[in-house]
């Protein structure tokens, strides 16, 4: 089925014939994502992999970052630092509470996600 949500069509499937078809045999024709003029320009001409489009250049970076970024060897080698952070996270939530303070989760978690980020590169 076939319709518009605002400006935008959406295709629902309600058979698993259906969706098999597009998420395992069509699954490369559904892999992009419609293209804004905005990310373009913040990610050099779409060359991050989650602006990219489904592409070569696409799976070569994808490949990159599977081998590179996201081994379990790499990952591994950083987990005391995601440890470390997240027991400075507790222990300001800790002391917040103990002071009555409110806690915005939204913030506290990004300031845990920055704060991992900086320190992996």
């Amino acid at each position: 089925m076939l319709f518009r949500l605002g400006s935008k069509q959406v295709l629902v499937v309600t058979s698993t014939d259906a969706a098999e078809e597009i998420l395992k045999t069509q699954d490369w024709i559904f892999a992009s994502r419609p293209k804004s003029s905005f990310p373009g320009r913040l990610v050099y001409d779409f060359k991050d992999i989650a602006f990219s489009p489904y592409s070569q250049y696409w799976r070569q970076v994808r490949s990159v970052c599977e081998l590179q970024l996201l081994s379990n060897k790499r990952v591994l080698s950083f987990r005391s630092v995601r440890e470390e952070q997240i027991v400075l996270m507790l222990e300001n939530i800790r002391e917040s509470c103990a002071s009555s303070l409110i806690i915005r989760i939204t913030e506290v978690l990004a300031t845990l996600a920055d704060n991992v980020h900086s320190i992996e590169g």
